[in-house]
């Protein structure tokens, strides 16, 4: 259970309105914030996991155990970013992310344990056709690319769930899904060694999920 509330910031009226009288909740595929012309929303790391140690990778052949070093940076990117869905928050109200995000307004969701549940009862049902029922529902963690990145490499749910430390103000809590029953899984992602990375250019399309109104767990802040 969280026992804390989270902050969503609105750019438009409308849409701050909608969401709280009528539960419109709009996820934006991770490809969106690949190259998203909101500057203050792209990150064009948003579906990877990079790893570019300041020495260089240690690379051991195995046929020859020869040892390398690499300067390139090994990257593993989520496959399909256009499936995987992100609604994002943020776990502090402040000034800062009033004007980052050029907010006209802020909601500050109460129960986020209601919220989850709400999101989920809506994204079974068969006509949104989602393969995969795990919301992920938690706060980002932020991390250096010279860090060893344990698990996280192969594993999907940990990239998406994770950002660079230059993203750390944001302190984001974010939930997310996705379409393909299999997105998940550990090891479904695209590896590549680069020296630089080259972000996707073709954003997929959101989904609007009607959760109904949410006046009985949120509240409007000025």
């Amino acid at each position: 259970m969280h026992n804390f509330s989270v902050f969503k910031y609105f750019g438009n009226q409308q849409h701050l309105e909608n969401f709280v009288n009528k539960g419109e909740v709009m996820f934006n595929p991770l490809s969106y914030f690949l190259s998203c012309e909101d500057e203050s929303r792209r990150d064009y790391l948003e579906d990877s996991n990079i790893y570019k140690p300041s020495d260089g990778l240690q690379i051991t052949l195995t046929r020859t155990q020869q040892k390398l070093t690499d300067h390139r940076a090994l990257i593993s990117k989520v496959k399909n970013p256009n499936s995987v869905f992100v609604f994002c928050t943020s776990t502090e109200n402040s000034d800062y992310l009033y004007k980052k995000f050029s907010a006209v307004g802020c909601v500050e969701i109460l129960n986020l344990d209601a919220f989850k549940k709400r999101i989920l009862r809506v994204i079974k049902k068969p006509i949104h056709n989602i393969k995969n029922q795990t919301l992920l529902a938690d706060s980002v963690s932020y991390y250096d690319h010279e860090q060893e990145s344990g698990t996280r490499h192969a594993c999907p749910d940990q990239i998406i769930m994770s950002k660079l430390t230059n993203f750390s103000k944001e302190k984001e809590f974010r939930f997310a899904f996705a379409k393909a029953k299999n997105a998940f899984d550990v090891n479904n992602v695209n590896y590549s060694l680069s020296h630089e990375i080259v972000p996707s250019n073709s954003a997929g399309n959101g989904k609007k999920l009607t959760l109904g109104g949410l006046t009985d767990i949120v509240r409007i802040i000025l």
